[in-house]
């Protein structure tokens, strides 16, 4: 039989009460951490993994945003500087004069042609960024993956591989054309024109996404110093962009 407390005595809760209240007094103190918390993916105990994705998510559109303008103008000058180049030349071959001038002529459209081809293998562009207001991991699963395949681009495009390509395929190019003409000067000709038209395109490459990839996963979200202009010397794995300039504006 019950019997009721007496008045003014402390009343017991029961049990049950007392633990579904302890649950949700650890669920509160937890809380604040699994907002905190990075999404999947995350390296534990990571300085990133410690950042809101949703500041996270920020961070990743302005900065990708900001690198899209330099590298469309990059990527536009010189895919109008090598296609005409490479149409250039082959529209010239029925008219000239000479067989080692159709060599030195198809030989500089193929060197061009290559130029166009590597803005099309290994775009510098970011894609453009996901629709905002979905699902925050998978937002920044995706501004994640466009950073580091824009890094890795122009670290590839600027790196020891890309000089070496250049001079290498002119080489090539100009040993061809030696043989294919008359004399070495022909070859000569072909492989420095080339080569040097190549090194300057690599040279003005914009390489911003690298260092900023390497912020990121560094965990530094603050915002680039305006007007700060430094040149890096990088080592990365599979060819990096050995020499940078990184200018802020």
């Amino acid at each position: 039989m019950d019997h009721e407390p007496r008045d003014g005595a402390p009343r017991r809760r029961p049990a049950g009460v007392r633990c579904h209240l302890g649950a949700a007094a650890v669920a509160l103190l937890l809380f604040p951490a699994a907002v905190r918390a990075g999404c999947a993916g995350d390296a534990a105990g990571s300085r990133l993994a410690a950042i809101p994705a949703p500041t996270r998510v920020a961070f990743l559109r302005q900065r990708l945003e900001a690198a899209r303008g330099p590298a469309e103008t990059w990527t536009a000058t010189w895919g109008f500087v090598d296609g005409a180049l490479a149409i250039g030349q082959l529209a010239a071959l029925p008219f000239a004069s000479t067989r080692d001038g159709r060599i030195v002529l198809a030989a500089g459209a193929a060197s061009a042609a290559l130029g166009d081809a590597q803005m099309i293998l290994l775009p510098i562009t970011p894609p453009p960024a996901p629709p905002a207001g979905g699902d925050v991991c998978a937002e920044l699963a995706l501004l994640e993956a466009a950073l580091e395949r824009g890094a890795r681009n122009q670290a590839v495009g600027t790196g020891l591989a890309a000089h070496a390509s250049n001079l290498f395929l002119n080489a090539a190019l100009g040993v061809l054309a030696a043989l294919a003409g008359s004399q070495w000067r022909t070859g000569a000709l072909t492989a420095g024109v080339g080569f040097a038209l190549g090194e300057v395109q690599i040279l003005t490459q914009p390489t911003g996404l690298v260092g900023e990839l390497a912020r990121y996963r560094a965990g530094d979200l603050s915002p680039a110093e305006p007007g700060a202009a430094s040149a890096r010397v990088r080592v990365l794995p599979r060819g990096g962009a050995v020499v940078s300039l990184v200018v802020s504006f």
